[in-house]
């Protein structure tokens, strides 16, 4: 039978709520016309990596789960999906509804994995 997982509690979520809220904020900075300027390369460099890993919470890629294409982590939800969802107009609530495994977290982080993965999407 398939692994089984604990639900998140509360103390998983607060981290999870930081995490994001930190790497919004980064990324808002590294966004910025001048961010990378002001951080320098070697510093740029190591934010993005921050970055990618917080993705690496909610983001998997393994051959046997959907040949490979990137999905939420320990489900069959294909990132793509959700961003499909997104642009044909469904809120949050509505792909939650479709999907209630999924949090605004993971669906945020389904989101911004292009921007971060291009050399791999493309």
């Amino acid at each position: 039978m398939g692994k089984h997982y604990e639900p998140l509690d509360d103390r998983d979520r607060e981290d999870i709520e930081q995490g994001n809220a930190q790497a919004e904020e980064l990324l808002r900075e590294l966004e910025s016309p001048s961010g990378a300027q002001r951080l320098g390369d070697e510093a740029y460099e190591l934010a993005m990596r921050e970055l990618k890993n917080g993705l690496a919470k909610h983001i998997e890629s393994r051959p046997e789960v959907m040949v490979g294409k990137p999905c939420i982590k320990r489900t069959r939800i294909p990132v793509q999906t959700i961003q499909e969802m997104r642009e044909s107009g469904m809120t949050y609530a509505e792909i939650i509804s479709d999907f209630p495994s999924l949090t605004e977290a993971k669906i945020d982080a389904a989101l911004a994995y292009p921007t971060f993965n291009r050399s791999k999407s493309s």
